[in-house]
C-alpha cells in the first residue's frame, strides 16, 4: 500500500490511468525536470520573472556603458566599477522605480486606472 504525506488528496485511480495512459505524467519529478533543462540550456535561468529580468537588464545595460578596457582590470578598476554601476542602479530606481512599482502593483488590478496625487520620494 502506498504511503502519502498526511492531508495528501491522491488521484482517482481512473485520472491517474489516463494521465500515465497519454503520458501527461512522464515519470519525472519537477527536480528531474529542472535538471534537464538546466543540462539542455546551461546559459538560461532557471527562475525569473519580469521584474528580475528588467533589473538584470538595467545592470547589464548599465555595466555596457561604464565597462572599463580590458588591459585596465584589476581589483581596483573592478570594484571602481561595480560601485558606479550601483550607484547608477541605484539612482535609476530612485528616478523611475516610483512607475516600476505601481506598474506592477497594478497588474494586480488588472490595468484599473489609479491617479496619483503626489510627487515626492517613497519609501516601503
Amino acid at each position: 500500500m502506498t504511503e502519502y504525506l498526511k492531508g495528501f488528496i491522491p488521484y482517482k485511480g481512473e485520472d491517474a490511468e489516463k494521465y500515465n495512459k497519454y503520458r501527461y505524467w512522464a515519470g519525472l519529478t519537477f527536480g528531474d525536470i529542472l535538471d534537464r533543462a538546466a543540462d539542455i540550456h546551461p546559459e538560461k535561468e532557471a527562475f525569473i520573472d519580469g521584474v528580475s529580468r528588467s533589473w538584470l537588464e538595467l545592470v547589464e545595460q548599465t555595466a555596457q556603458r561604464n565597462r572599463p578596457a580590458v588591459d585596465d582590470m584589476s581589483v581596483t578598476v573592478l570594484q571602481d566599477d561595480y560601485r558606479t554601476i550601483d550607484k547608477e542602479v541605484q539612482e535609476a530606481w530612485e528616478t523611475q522605480g516610483r512607475h516600476a512599482f505601481l506598474h506592477h502593483l497594478n497588474a494586480i488590478f488588472g490595468y484599473a486606472p489609479v491617479v496619483v496625487y503626489e510627487k515626492k520620494y517613497m519609501k516601503f
